[in-house]
């Protein structure tokens, strides 16, 4: 529960003022491992935070397979997504390959180019008609969306 991939800039943006920076990007895909390994710290709302996981470039992609294999839903903000965006690209082709069963929520809004989004998982042979994929248009009110996540991943 909780573990997720982020990109490089938002780390920098966190942890450069704490001197922390290093520690906080995943060096190894191993590392996955030990991430998952660590139990889930509940909020005070009940809720199960995501911890994120930054990563280097050269780590990221079989990182995100390790995180894959492990988990039993997946939820992909894809609002922005556009052609250029290359490395969300290879995440909708790695879940489209992998011939999971349990819940992949797609999250997208008026800016994800929706085309190309069904053209990505076509070509990669996903079967999006089916289960286990799930499709969710935010809204401009967070709750709402959330609350649609939560119904597509069936209460996990």
């Amino acid at each position: 529960i909780g573990v997720r991939l982020v990109g490089s800039e938002m780390c920098i943006r966190d942890s450069f003022v704490t001197g922390r920076l290093r520690e906080r990007f995943g060096q190894a895909p191993s590392e996955a491992d030990a991430r998952l390994a660590k139990p889930p710290i509940r909020a005070s709302d009940g809720s199960y935070p995501a911890r994120p996981t930054f990563c280097h470039a050269h780590v990221w992609e079989p990182m995100m397979q390790r995180l894959l294999a492990a988990s039993d839903a997946v939820v992909m903000d894809l609002r922005q997504f556009q052609a250029q965006r290359t490395g969300c690209r290879v995440e909708l082709e790695a879940l489209a390959r992998s011939g999971s069963d349990r819940p992949i929520v797609l999250v997208s809004d008026d800016s994800t180019n929706l085309p190309l989004e069904r053209q990505v998982l076509a070509d990669a042979g996903a079967d999006h008609e089916r289960s286990p994929w799930h499709f969710v248009t935010a809204s401009g009110r967070e709750a709402t969306t959330v609350g649609r996540v939560l119904d597509a991943v069936g209460g996990l």
